[in-house]
């Protein structure tokens, strides 16, 4: 159960970033007139993104109850690798050749966290 709810958590700031990004980039505000502040939440995307982000929040505190911060932490690396991969398939941003060793380096890590 502890990674069922490690992995929800993962997931759902993942989706967080998608859509905080994704209402960036393609904005559509909610209303014309605003103060500079509340121009980048003036989006459905980016408040839905802190939604999820806060969801996020709420299932990763109940991660914590239940598994050693030692192991979850580092499990959470998983998510920079999805938002890496969704940034390239969804926005067409470039994966490099160090970032895709620094993936692979990050899912290596991940694994041997795993298994002590």
């Amino acid at each position: 159960m502890p990674y069922v709810l490690l992995l929800t958590s993962i997931l759902l700031g993942v989706f967080g970033q998608i859509l905080m990004k994704w209402g960036l980039v393609s904005p559509k505000p909610l209303w014309h007139q605003s103060a500079p502040a509340l121009q980048l939440i003036n989006s459905l995307p980016v408040l839905l993104g802190i939604g999820f982000y806060g969801l996020s929040s709420i299932f990763w505190i109940m991660t914590l109850k239940r598994m050693d911060l030692s192991l979850a932490y580092p499990m959470v690396s998983v998510g920079y690798v999805l938002v890496l991969a969704a940034g390239s398939l969804l926005f067409h941003e470039s994966i490099s050749p160090i970032r895709f060793w620094g993936m692979g380096f990050i899912l290596i890590g991940v694994f041997c966290v795993s298994r002590s």
